[in-house]
Protein backbone atom coordinates (compact mmCIF):
# COMPACT_ATOMS: atom_id res chain seq x y z
CA UNK A 1 0.00 0.00 0.00
CA UNK A 2 1.69 3.45 -0.87
CA UNK A 3 1.78 5.92 1.20
CA UNK A 4 -1.24 8.40 -0.23
CA UNK A 5 -3.58 5.66 1.06
CA UNK A 6 -2.31 5.71 4.41
CA UNK A 7 -4.24 7.76 7.19
CA UNK A 8 -2.15 10.26 8.57
CA UNK A 9 0.70 10.87 6.07
CA UNK A 10 0.55 13.46 3.51
CA UNK A 11 0.12 12.21 0.09
CA UNK A 12 1.76 15.67 -1.45
CA UNK A 13 5.33 15.35 0.81
CA UNK A 14 5.08 11.55 2.20
CA UNK A 15 5.28 12.76 5.90
CA UNK A 16 3.23 11.82 9.13
CA UNK A 17 1.29 14.65 9.82
CA UNK A 18 -0.67 12.90 11.86
CA UNK A 19 0.53 10.34 13.97
CA UNK A 20 -2.54 9.61 16.11
CA UNK A 21 -4.60 8.49 12.75
CA UNK A 22 -1.37 6.90 11.49
CA UNK A 23 -1.13 4.70 14.78
CA UNK A 24 -4.48 3.42 14.97
CA UNK A 25 -4.89 2.71 11.06
CA UNK A 26 -1.78 0.47 11.72
CA UNK A 27 -3.12 -1.40 14.51
CA UNK A 28 -6.65 -1.21 13.14
CA UNK A 29 -8.32 -0.09 16.31
CA UNK A 30 -10.17 3.17 17.49
CA UNK A 31 -9.67 5.59 20.50
CA UNK A 32 -12.34 4.70 22.89
CA UNK A 33 -12.63 1.32 22.00
CA UNK A 34 -11.68 -1.92 24.30
CA UNK A 35 -8.20 -3.02 24.55
CA UNK A 36 -8.42 -5.43 26.74
CA UNK A 37 -6.01 -7.47 24.06
CA UNK A 38 -3.59 -4.70 23.86
CA UNK A 39 -0.47 -6.66 24.31
CA UNK A 40 -1.24 -9.12 21.68
CA UNK A 41 -2.40 -6.13 19.06
CA UNK A 42 0.78 -3.93 20.24
CA UNK A 43 3.46 -7.11 19.65
CA UNK A 44 1.82 -7.75 16.00
CA UNK A 45 1.48 -3.82 15.06
CA UNK A 46 5.52 -3.97 13.72
CA UNK A 47 6.36 -0.80 15.67
CA UNK A 48 10.42 -1.13 16.13
CA UNK A 49 11.63 -0.67 19.78
CA UNK A 50 12.46 2.63 21.03
CA UNK A 51 15.61 4.69 20.31
CA UNK A 52 18.46 4.56 23.32
CA UNK A 53 19.37 8.02 24.61
CA UNK A 54 21.44 10.21 22.24
CA UNK A 55 20.12 8.49 19.35
CA UNK A 56 18.46 10.86 16.45
CA UNK A 57 15.41 8.91 15.38
CA UNK A 58 15.80 7.28 11.65
CA UNK A 59 13.43 6.14 9.24
CA UNK A 60 12.17 2.90 9.96
CA UNK A 61 9.68 1.64 8.16
CA UNK A 62 6.94 3.40 10.54
CA UNK A 63 8.09 7.38 9.87
CA UNK A 64 10.24 7.14 13.13
CA UNK A 65 7.68 5.63 15.14
CA UNK A 66 8.43 3.32 18.14
CA UNK A 67 7.33 1.35 21.43
CA UNK A 68 8.27 0.36 24.61
CA UNK A 69 9.71 -3.65 24.20
CA UNK A 70 11.30 -5.04 27.36
CA UNK A 71 14.88 -6.76 27.04
CA UNK A 72 12.59 -9.46 27.50
CA UNK A 73 10.76 -9.10 25.31
CA UNK A 74 7.55 -7.56 26.64
CA UNK A 75 5.41 -5.27 25.20
CA UNK A 76 4.89 -2.45 27.91
CA UNK A 77 1.89 -0.21 26.46
CA UNK A 78 3.99 2.90 25.42
CA UNK A 79 4.15 4.55 22.06
CA UNK A 80 7.05 6.88 21.29
CA UNK A 81 6.98 9.45 18.85
CA UNK A 82 9.75 11.27 17.10
CA UNK A 83 11.13 14.45 18.52
CA UNK A 84 12.84 17.75 17.23
CA UNK A 85 14.69 18.12 20.47
CA UNK A 86 16.19 15.81 22.82
CA UNK A 87 14.14 16.08 27.00
CA UNK A 88 16.58 16.04 29.60
CA UNK A 89 17.80 12.13 29.65
CA UNK A 90 18.92 12.64 25.85
CA UNK A 91 16.27 11.07 24.69
CA UNK A 92 14.75 12.12 20.82
CA UNK A 93 11.12 11.05 21.43
CA UNK A 94 7.85 11.83 22.49
CA UNK A 95 6.06 9.11 24.71
CA UNK A 96 2.42 8.62 24.10
CA UNK A 97 -0.07 6.51 26.19
CA UNK A 98 -1.79 4.81 24.15
CA UNK A 99 -4.43 2.61 26.90
CA UNK A 100 -6.85 4.37 29.40
CA UNK A 101 -8.78 2.74 32.34
CA UNK A 102 -12.53 1.85 31.27
CA UNK A 103 -15.42 2.71 32.87
CA UNK A 104 -15.35 -1.30 34.31
CA UNK A 105 -12.22 -2.14 36.87
CA UNK A 106 -9.94 -4.35 35.22
CA UNK A 107 -10.61 -3.20 31.31
CA UNK A 108 -8.91 -1.22 29.22
CA UNK A 109 -10.06 1.12 26.38
CA UNK A 110 -7.55 2.73 23.77
CA UNK A 111 -6.31 6.53 24.03
CA UNK A 112 -3.85 8.71 22.05
CA UNK A 113 -2.45 10.78 25.19
CA UNK A 114 0.77 12.57 24.53
CA UNK A 115 2.97 12.46 27.85
CA UNK A 116 5.68 15.75 26.78
CA UNK A 117 5.46 18.84 25.64
CA UNK A 118 8.56 18.23 22.96
CA UNK A 119 7.55 19.24 19.44
CA UNK A 120 6.90 16.18 16.99
CA UNK A 121 9.71 15.27 14.34
CA UNK A 122 7.35 14.34 11.35
CA UNK A 123 9.41 11.46 9.15
CA UNK A 124 9.05 9.79 5.80
CA UNK A 125 10.22 6.15 5.18
CA UNK A 126 11.96 4.41 3.16
CA UNK A 127 9.04 2.88 1.11
CA UNK A 128 7.63 6.73 0.48
CA UNK A 129 11.16 8.09 -0.77
CA UNK A 130 12.88 4.75 -1.81
CA UNK A 131 15.92 5.45 0.12
CA UNK A 132 16.31 7.05 3.81
CA UNK A 133 14.12 8.86 5.43
CA UNK A 134 14.36 13.01 5.84
CA UNK A 135 12.87 14.76 8.52
CA UNK A 136 10.78 18.00 7.57
CA UNK A 137 12.99 20.33 9.54
CA UNK A 138 10.78 22.94 9.49
CA UNK A 139 12.22 25.40 6.91
CA UNK A 140 12.97 24.94 3.43
CA UNK A 141 15.64 24.86 0.88
CA UNK A 142 17.54 28.00 2.04
CA UNK A 143 17.68 26.29 5.69
CA UNK A 144 19.39 23.19 3.53
CA UNK A 145 22.07 25.02 2.04
CA UNK A 146 22.71 27.54 5.53
CA UNK A 147 23.28 23.89 7.17
CA UNK A 148 25.09 22.26 4.29
CA UNK A 149 27.52 25.69 4.48
CA UNK A 150 27.96 25.45 8.04
CA UNK A 151 28.97 21.76 7.89
CA UNK A 152 31.68 22.50 4.82
CA UNK A 153 32.87 25.28 6.69
CA UNK A 154 33.53 23.29 9.75
CA UNK A 155 35.18 20.21 8.04
CA UNK A 156 37.92 22.77 6.44
CA UNK A 157 38.43 24.71 9.63
CA UNK A 158 38.52 21.10 11.77
CA UNK A 159 41.21 19.94 12.94
CA UNK A 160 42.36 16.33 11.51
CA UNK A 161 44.58 13.47 12.45
CA UNK A 162 48.41 14.27 10.66
CA UNK A 163 47.57 18.18 10.94
CA UNK A 164 50.45 20.69 11.79
CA UNK A 165 49.55 23.48 14.69
CA UNK A 166 51.76 26.35 15.76
CA UNK A 167 51.34 26.89 19.53
CA UNK A 168 50.32 30.38 20.27
CA UNK A 169 50.42 31.39 24.02
CA UNK A 170 47.67 34.40 23.35
CA UNK A 171 48.56 36.00 26.91
CA UNK A 172 51.91 37.24 25.61
CA UNK A 173 51.69 36.69 21.97
CA UNK A 174 55.08 34.21 21.25
CA UNK A 175 54.93 30.94 19.78
CA UNK A 176 56.34 28.00 21.93
CA UNK A 177 59.16 25.57 20.55
CA UNK A 178 59.65 22.41 21.91
CA UNK A 179 63.68 21.70 21.90
CA UNK A 180 64.78 17.53 22.70
CA UNK A 181 67.94 19.42 25.00
CA UNK A 182 65.99 22.00 26.93
CA UNK A 183 62.24 21.54 26.52
CA UNK A 184 59.82 24.08 25.66
CA UNK A 185 60.74 27.50 24.92
CA UNK A 186 58.92 30.52 24.73
CA UNK A 187 60.21 32.79 21.02
CA UNK A 188 59.76 36.28 19.71
CA UNK A 189 56.28 36.59 18.93
CA UNK A 190 57.26 37.55 15.45
CA UNK A 191 59.12 34.36 14.44
CA UNK A 192 56.43 31.64 13.91
CA UNK A 193 58.76 29.71 11.67
CA UNK A 194 58.32 25.99 10.62
CA UNK A 195 60.04 24.58 13.33
CA UNK A 196 56.91 26.02 15.77
CA UNK A 197 54.64 23.48 14.08
CA UNK A 198 53.33 20.33 15.43
CA UNK A 199 52.05 17.43 14.00
CA UNK A 200 48.70 16.21 15.80
CA UNK A 201 48.00 12.59 16.16
CA UNK A 202 44.06 11.96 17.34
CA UNK A 203 43.96 8.86 19.92
CA UNK A 204 41.00 7.26 20.24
Amino acid sequence: MTSTSVPGIDPNSGLCVDPQAYFFWLIARAPGQPADDWETVLGNCGLPAGYPPHIYPEANGHYGITQQIGSDGRIAGRIFLPARMPDELGYYSIPVSPLRDADTPGHLLWEWRPLSGTPYQPWITESATGGSGTPDTGGGSADTSALESRIAALEQTAIKDGDRLALHATANNHYLRVEQSTGVVASDGANDGPWEEFTVKAHR
